[in-house]
Order: C-alpha cells, then structure tokens, then sequence
C-alpha cells in the first residue's frame, strides 16, 4: 500500500513539474511557466519575465493602456495595432541597428501582429520576436528570443507555444 501511495505521489509531482504553472500579472493576463524556465526580473517595464539560461530563451510581457497610448499618438480610430507596431518597430530598429520584418499573425483570437528582429544587444548577436496584442483596454508586447545558436524551428516554437498561453483575464 505504501508503495502505491509513493507511486502515486511521485507520478503527480511529475505532472505538475512537467506542466510547469500558470501566473496571474496584475490581475490582467495570466501565462503559462514551463517546467523548464524561470521567473526573472531584469526589464523594470515587464510584469512578466521567465528564461532559461541554459539554453539561452528568454519571455516577458509589457502592457500598457490603451487609451494612454491613442492619447499619445492623438489617435482617434478604435484600432490602433498597426500604429502601436510601428512605433514598437522603429524602436527595435534603432535598439538593435536592425530592420524589423511586421506580418499579421492569428494569435489566441486577438487583433495581433508578430515583429521579427536579428539584430544586436548589447554586442551580442539576438533573434529577437514579439507578438503586439491589441485588447479592449490594453496594448500587450510578448517578446520572445534567443541567440542565433539557439533558432532552430523547435527552439523557437517552443517559445512562441508559450507566448500562446497568454490570455486576457
């Protein structure tokens, strides 16, 4: 009996590691943490930030309201993705001396578009993604990189299929 009562036990921590957890940010979003990856703090700007040093993967979210950002900008259209990837663009232009490719993405049902950069940062070379989010209230940037080692399709996916467990609460 104690054998099966240790089996079992055993078996659920391992789903539970294997699973990773999910992370309420500011009782906006919630994302999901691999079991593989862990919460960091680096950016002031990001809630949201997780890596996996080892094998050089890195996730955070920025968000920011939307009415601030149309205010900003003296925006007056209900949509304004397209404006807030721009400027998202020119900054990542000039941060990392580099031209960043826009392309509309099908992403969790949000108006979204994906910013793809190979750039530098700080010497170092980066294969930099986002995923700018438009929501009622909010505007959501889910960066996602790693070095040019590290972008095999399976590395990359394996961040973008976490930046799919974004959701707005």
């Amino acid at each position: 009996m104690i054998k099966i009562k240790l089996t079992f036990i055993t078996f659920i921590i391992f789903i539970i590691t294997m699973h990773g957890q999910t992370v309420t940010c500011d009782n906006v979003y919630t994302m999901d943490i691999p079991s593989n990856m862990y919460l960091m703090d680096q950016n002031p700007d990001a809630v949201f930030e997780i890596a996996n040093y080892a094998a050089d993967q890195y996730l955070m979210v920025i968000h920011e309201s939307k009415l601030d950002f149309k205010q900003a900008i003296n925006a007056t259209s209900k949509t304004i993705l397209s404006e807030y990837a721009n400027v998202i663009a020119d900054g990542f232009n000039e941060s990392f001396n580099s031209k960043t490719k826009i392309s509309d993405i099908y992403f969790n049902n949000y108006n979204a578009k994906k910013l793809e950069i190979e750039g530098q940062s700080g010497g170092i070379s980066i294969i930099w993604h986002t995923i700018a989010v438009e929501t009622e209230l909010y505007l959501y940037q889910i960066c996602y990189w790693t070095t040019p080692g590290n972008t095999s399709n399976s590395d990359l996916k394996k961040l973008f299929n976490t930046a799919r467990t974004f959701k707005e609460l």
